[in-house]
């Protein structure tokens, strides 16, 4: 048989064998990548993989109830809940007001109208002594005695669960179902801000690094937890104007979760060229 009958024959003989290898991503993160058509890019999907898989690894992830990563440019395509990407008010998909701003930096909210309904009612969800929340931020604004970035304030029941980054005097203050707030210094509205509580006398709060603060729980909000934002007793209020591209709401995380959460978010964000 000459060469060319030769590579006739095998070619004919091998074809179909040879074929492109699929790429497999870890299904939760398939499931977000299904309905969020923004994601095309592969080395894009390969980062966000990651950031499932170490969170896994770190045993976050399962008690995760709400993780947003709104830097896809539309109300549409940030509105994806990445643990239940289901276009459901159950699901806790992302319903966004009029006043934000898009862009792949994150969302910025206006100050005046902006904020989120993720129909996330804490009793419903999560525990009184089991409750973790955090925001990225990365813009720096002036401090504000109004601004919340997100959660709830009520005397019925008798708890506070929400985050001002900047005081006037240069202080964040976090609750987590407790009456009176914990300070810490900081003159810097950027970077990762987390809140949790484990236990019924004790919140981790912080930036950078975590501290402890004993602060008795003493009840658990029943009603809807808004970001960029604070319901008030049923009326939204303090709303945000810092720019986001990430939070989340938990069951509570131990200081080691925090500490290992902050370094997945960073990498992700550093991925994408937004880390502060």
């Amino acid at each position: 048989m000459s060469y060319i009958n030769q590579r006739k024959y095998l070619g004919a003989k091998f074809k179909g064998i040879y074929k492109p290898i699929a790429v497999t991503y870890d299904a939760d993160a398939q499931a977000y990548f299904n309905v969020n058509t923004a994601i095309t890019s592969t080395a894009d999907k390969n980062a966000i993989n990651d950031f499932y898989l170490g969170l896994k690894t770190d045993g976050i992830y399962t008690k995760i109830k709400v993780m947003n990563l709104p830097i896809w440019g539309s109300a549409s395509t940030c509105k994806w809940n990445l643990v239940n990407p289901l276009d459901t008010d159950t699901a806790f998909r992302a319903v966004y007001s009029t006043g934000f701003t898009y862009s792949s930096g994150g969302i910025q909210g206006n100050g005046t109208s902006a904020y989120i309904d993720i129909f996330f009612v804490p009793s419903a969800v999560v525990s009184q002594n089991s409750f973790s929340f955090g925001f990225y931020c990365r813009t720096n604004r002036a401090g504000s005695n109004s601004i919340h970035s997100m959660g709830i304030t009520q005397s019925t029941p008798n708890a506070n669960s929400n985050m001002r980054l900047k005081l006037t005097t240069d202080i964040s203050v976090y609750y987590c179902n407790d009456t009176s707030g914990v300070n810490f210094s900081t003159t810097d509205t950027r970077g990762f801000f987390q809140c949790s509580r484990i236990n019924s006398t004790q919140i981790f709060y912080g930036k950078n690094t975590y501290n402890t603060g004993a602060f008795l729980s003493t009840g658990i909000n029943n009603i809807k937890f808004p970001i960029f934002a604070r319901n008030n007793a049923g009326t939204i209020t303090g709303y945000e104007t810092t720019q986001s591209s990430f939070f989340y709401l938990a069951n509570g995380l131990t200081l080691v979760e925090m500490a290992n959460f902050r370094t997945r978010v960073n990498t992700l964000m550093t991925y994408f060229g937004i880390n502060v």
